[in-house]
């Protein structure tokens, strides 16, 4: 079986905090005053662009590269993954290049953070891009999985050890981003959210129950698990950057790409034309895309709890978002 705990708490380093890893990632000695750090936009991780002197030393940061640490204790477990599978079997793939992992000197947390190539490209919404370029984000995204496939298992060696079924790795998951978080928020405030919720989660249920490839031994694949059009380059073919990464089920990052986006028919077609999923991944899709609703809509409530109404758009975003898919289902 899968076990998953819920623990979700802000990691919030000083600017001190940042420029000693970047310092402690680069054989000189580097000022303080010679390291810029400019704030990017992230999701789930945290996201500089960082600036240093030239160097013509081999061992130093090259001019541009980007700090990346996860925003909160939740991040954690995932990035250390992702960075361990990535220097392990990623190499050569559609995604920067690790400069350096470590941990950022915070008192109380032991957060990692990584420094990674800096891509010198732009992100485009997926409904723009043509033909080859859709076939070059399917490649992409496909190579990781594949090359990823089961690197997550039991026999692997690697964490964590996986005895379940991917119905049973649904529940975990649920019980950790849903079900857990809808215990432990006062949701007073948001009955309506809650309602919609409880509906989800009936849906996922027997959307789970009535699908016989939820039955099948789970192996895992290394997931983005955010995979927007934000977080895709074009400097000369698709880029995988800012990843969410954590070890799961393919169709979890292909509902990300086809739902969260909101493409149209064509693209989807398209895509999946060119990835190919199984038979048995194409089945599982539809209860992803409820599970990362569900998964959103109450990641929204957490933020904006804490942090109030800085999260007001995205609070209702993922509330129409959530809302549209449950009026959709039942039409």
């Amino acid at each position: 079986m899968f076990e998953q705990t819920t623990a979700l708490s802000l990691i919030s380093p000083e600017p001190e905090h940042l420029i000693a890893f970047v310092q402690e990632a680069d054989p000189r000695d580097l000022k303080p005053d010679t390291i810029t750090l400019t704030r990017m936009d992230g999701h789930h991780n945290d996201v500089y662009a960082v600036e240093v002197p030239p160097c013509s030393d081999p061992r130093a940061l090259p001019r541009k590269s980007v700090l990346r640490h996860p925003r909160a204790t939740t991040g954690i477990g995932p990035m250390e993954a992702e960075c361990r599978v990535r220097e392990d079997i990623l190499h050569g793939l559609r995604t920067p290049r690790v400069l350096h992992f470590g941990y950022l000197p915070l008192p109380g947390v032991q957060s990692p953070a990584m420094l990674e190539e800096y891509i010198d490209g732009e992100p485009k919404p997926f409904d723009t891009l043509t033909g080859t370029e859709i076939i070059s984000l399917a490649d992409a995204i496909k190579e990781v999985h594949e090359r990823t496939s089961g690197y997550f298992s039991s026999t692997s060696g690697q964490e964590p050890t996986c005895t379940g079924t991917y119905g049973d790795y649904m529940g975990a998951m649920v019980a950790e981003s849903v079900t857990g978080p809808l215990e432990t928020f006062d949701m007073r405030p948001y009955s309506q959210a809650e309602q919609m919720v409880v509906r989800g989660l009936r849906k996922l249920e027997c959307l789970v129950a009535a699908t016989p490839e939820f039955s099948i031994p789970a192996a895992f694949s290394l997931l983005h698990r955010d995979l927007s059009w934000r977080n895709v380059l074009w400097p000369d073919g698709a880029m995988l950057i800012d990843w969410n990464a954590t070890y799961g089920d393919i169709p979890d990052d292909l509902s990300y790409v086809l739902v969260d986006n909101q493409v149209p028919p064509a693209f989807e077609e398209a895509f999946l034309a060119a990835y190919a999923p199984t038979p048995e991944v194409l089945a599982r899709m539809e209860a992803y895309t409820y599970k990362n609703r569900l998964d959103d809509m109450m990641w929204a409530i957490g933020m904006q709890v804490r942090y109030g109404a800085a999260y007001d758009a995205v609070y209702t975003q993922r509330f129409e978002a959530l809302q549209a898919l449950l009026e959709g289902s039942d039409r």
